[in-house]
């Protein structure tokens, strides 16, 4: 089986989040985009300590229920490996008690490229080797993205990438792979960057 292609069973594999309350103290500001699953707001959170945290909260409808719980799991499999800085942090994800609709909750990662092509992002040698390393870091736990695209990489005030939009993500443990492949391919027609 190719990587390009996820598994039928996938959403077999994944299991629903837990139905937690939504966060009482989370502000929705401003929408960043419609995408193909949800809803990008950005926002604000309260912390434990009455700090306020910069969020983007990604808002489901329940036909979307699936997209949702492959992010919830891509960011909670992150965490268990210890590779919350490849991605946005994971502040939770819910759903309304009627399952109307869902959110997950993340950490702003700042500003994604709205490129379809590495070619028009124009990241320099060294961010393309953060984006590799990254790739190679989310197959090694078997983590294949399926839609590793300039526009699912967002980039901060201090420059620093984080990789967004799990939500055509699947789990496989083996990995031929035609997704850093491809990457590694589309890297090298850009410049030298190994």
């Amino acid at each position: 089986m190719l990587h390009d292609d996820p598994p039928d069973d996938t959403a077999a594999k994944l299991t629903p989040p837990p139905k937690l309350p939504p966060p009482a103290d989370v502000k929705l500001i401003q929408r960043i985009t419609i995408g193909n699953f949800a809803q990008v707001w950005r926002g604000s959170l309260m912390d434990s300590q009455g700090s306020i945290i910069s969020v983007v909260a990604k808002m489901y409808s329940q036909r979307d229920f699936e997209a949702m719980n492959k992010e919830t799991h891509a960011y909670r499999l992150l965490s268990c490996h210890q590779l919350d800085n490849i991605a946005p942090l994971h502040y939770g994800t819910f759903t309304m008690p009627d399952d109307s609709w869902g959110a997950v909750i993340l950490s702003d990662a700042g500003e994604a490229s709205h490129c379809y092509s590495w070619d028009e992002a124009e990241l320099s040698s060294e961010e393309l080797r953060t984006v590799w390393k990254y790739a190679n870091a989310l197959h090694s736990i078997g983590l294949h993205h399926h839609d590793l695209e300039p526009r699912n990489v967002a980039k901060d005030r201090d420059g620093v990438l984080r990789i967004l939009d799990f939500e055509r993500s699947s789990l496989d443990r083996l990995c031929p792979c035609g997704e850093l492949e491809r990457l590694g391919h589309a890297f090298d027609e850009l410049m030298e960057w190994r």
